[in-house]
């Protein structure tokens, strides 16, 4: 039995894989489970009507159907609609993140978080990108995170490895220095 959102999420992003690769169309998937999510996430009415739970199934799907019916592949629509169907649809950016991984993998890029205290401009996550694509010789995409919180400096995760060059970081490594430091010296002093 599927115990997290995140486990049904990828089962029903390897169905979809799947699916895709068998039919030749996994950039074009890609690209409309994309589509989808962010229409959804940028709609209010749509996300609240779909997450109603007195609207009926068939009004729901008919609503996906008007929606996405000429914009998208014959089977991006019918897994949207079942997912409508099973109301699962809120799962959809789960789902598109752990399909992408799926791609990525099959298409050997690697997938990279990377967290900066500001947006950067598209010339700076070039140019990131292409150090790191050069340093792991693969190509490399960039799931790009802001947090203010870092104050400068930048953190580089690939998988369960991390990279922190933040300036919050090199600061409480700074303090644990000091810390040391005031901490040896008081120990001299007491000797003495």
């Amino acid at each position: 039995m599927l115990s997290t959102t995140h486990e049904i999420a990828g089962k029903y992003a390897e169905a979809l894989f799947d699916l895709a690769r068998e039919e030749g169309a996994l950039p074009k998937v890609k690209e409309d489970i994309r589509f989808i999510a962010a229409v959804f996430a940028q709609n209010a009415q749509i996300r609240d009507f779909l997450g109603n739970p007195f609207a009926e199934r068939s009004a729901r799907k008919n609503m996906i159907a008007e929606i996405f019916k000429d914009r998208v592949q014959p089977l991006s629509l019918k897994f949207v609609l079942v997912l409508a169907d099973k109301r699962m649809e809120k799962l959809l950016p789960l789902i598109l993140k752990a399909f992408n991984g799926l791609v990525y993998e099959e298409e050997g890029v690697v997938e990279i978080r990377v967290t900066t205290a500001r947006n950067l401009t598209e010339d700076e996550y070039g140019m990131i990108s292409e150090r790191l694509a050069a340093a792991l010789k693969k190509p490399v995409t960039l799931d790009r995170r802001v947090d203010k919180g870092i104050v400068g400096g930048i953190i580089i995760q690939v998988g369960d490895r991390l990279v922190n060059g933040s300036v919050t970081k090199r600061l409480r490594d700074f303090g644990r220095l000091l810390d040391d430091l005031n901490a040896g010296a008081k120990g001299a002093a007491e000797a003495v």
